[in-house]
């Protein structure tokens, strides 16, 4: 409440011409200063900024274990391909704010392991940059405790999906339409030269609310928050893609 000492001098005018906004006497009121109450601020409204980010793990991550099943089958060794065949090796690493996040690559395996980001964001968006061609293998983990037998068990397991030798991916084929599935014929990939990247996947989704400049930058940064979530998934790119979509060729013959 603005002291009526202060107000006393401007009663005729506020009668003559009303005030539109009270913003405008608590202006007057603050610059006056003539010791009436200082009027509360104003709570700033938060900045909120977006980010997201993935880390790769080390190359061949559980590869000894999907090699020993490769034998048990009656495939040779994945290769790791080497750093500079781009097109055999998952995408770079990095750093994306929210406003390109829809055309990053890396945006469907953040969906799924993000999935409370994945349930917000529209079917239509635009599907952006794509994988390099393979078939992939993907199974959500916990990056701290990665048990690789349990892993490639439950690829293994998978088997029991079919009912003989997978068949071609066309659009009709449902047995597809299982990441498991996928996965079983992604470590089988029966390619005399196929190679492997494998590796742990760990997206993360940082909200950070700050407020506006109303206040002084050390303030702002005391009164920073973030909200912080991440998972992990063990991907293995195989190639070459032995499950090309819309083909008449199984992949195993």
């Amino acid at each position: 409440m603005v002291g009526s000492n202060i107000l006393q001098p401007h009663r005729d005018a506020l009668k003559a011409k009303p005030l539109t906004a009270c913003a405008s006497l608590l202006l007057f009121a603050k610059v006056d200063g003539s010791g009436g109450q200082e009027p509360e601020t104003p709570t700033p409204t938060p900045n909120k900024k977006t980010t997201y980010a993935v880390k790769l793990g080390e190359n061949g991550a559980c590869l000894s274990d999907i090699n020993d099943a490769r034998k048990k089958a009656g495939f040779n060794d994945f290769v790791i391909p080497q750093t500079d065949a781009k097109e055999k090796r998952l995408p770079e690493e990095g750093e994306q704010d929210s406003s390109e996040y829809d055309e990053w690559v890396w945006k469907p395996v953040c969906d799924v392991l993000i999935p409370q980001e994945a349930a917000r964001k529209s079917s239509e968006a635009d599907p952006g940059k794509k994988f390099m061609s393979g078939t992939y293998a993907f199974q959500v983990v916990d990056a701290a405790n990665l048990s690789c037998t349990a892993v490639v068990e439950k690829w293994k397991n998978a088997y029991s999906n079919f009912n003989g030798l997978p068949p071609p991916n066309k659009d009709t084929e449902e047995l597809y339409a299982s990441q498991d599935n996928i996965s079983f014929v992604a470590v089988h990939n029966p390619s005399a030269d196929a190679t492997a990247d494998c590796r742990v996947v760990t997206c993360t989704r940082k909200i950070s609310n700050s407020p506006t400049s109303l206040l002084l930058e050390q303030e702002e940064e005391d009164n920073k928050t973030e909200e912080t979530k991440e998972g992990s998934a063990l991907i293995c790119m195989t190639t070459p893609d032995v499950l090309p979509a819309n083909s008449d060729n199984p992949p195993f013959t």
